[in-house]
């Protein structure tokens, strides 16, 4: 797999969002790149101000969270036509559809988990099928016009009952 990757740069933007027995979510992570000797292929960028601009120079998002409620920086991704790498567990399946705007593992399945970036890092004409999926997802089921139309609908449902 070394080979395959050997262009790949993971970047990790952010800041912790909370603190370690150890010390930093950050330092923990940086720890592990140095025992894999992977650090030079590794970017921590910290807090970042343009994430949309780092996201659209990115082939993909990936963002291994449990239980994510919704996931709303997964439809960030998708309106970017980044095709999405995540865990099927929380709200993740509700946005993510499984080989259509990416690619969901079992929590827990690491193995699984990296051969589906893998699998979209070397084969752009899916990356680019999956990005074009999930932005019309994101159009079709999330955009303003559709969340206010299913709320008018509600409030229509609620006021026909009185």
């Amino acid at each position: 797999m070394q080979n395959q990757l050997s262009n790949v740069r993971l970047l990790i933007v952010g800041a912790d969002a909370q603190e370690v027995e150890a010390g930093s979510f950050t330092a923990e992570l940086k720890a592990l790149a140095r025992s894999l000797g992977i650090e030079q292929d590794v970017i921590f960028t910290g807090p970042r101000s343009d994430v949309p601009r780092v996201m659209a120079a990115c082939d993909l998002f990936t963002m291994p969270s449990f239980e994510e409620p919704f996931g709303l920086v997964f439809l960030e991704a998708m309106a970017m036509k980044k095709p999405v790498v995540a865990l099927d567990n929380g709200g993740t399946p509700e946005v993510v559809e499984h080989g259509r705007s990416g690619l969901l593992s079992a929590p827990h399945d690491i193995s699984t988990l990296a051969a589906n970036i893998v699998t979209l890092l070397g084969d752009a004409p899916l990356r680019a099928r999956m990005g074009e999926h999930g932005r019309s997802q994101v159009i079709e089921r999330f955009s303003a016009r559709r969340m206010a139309a299913d709320a008018a609908a509600a409030y229509e449902r609620l006021l026909s009952r009185q």
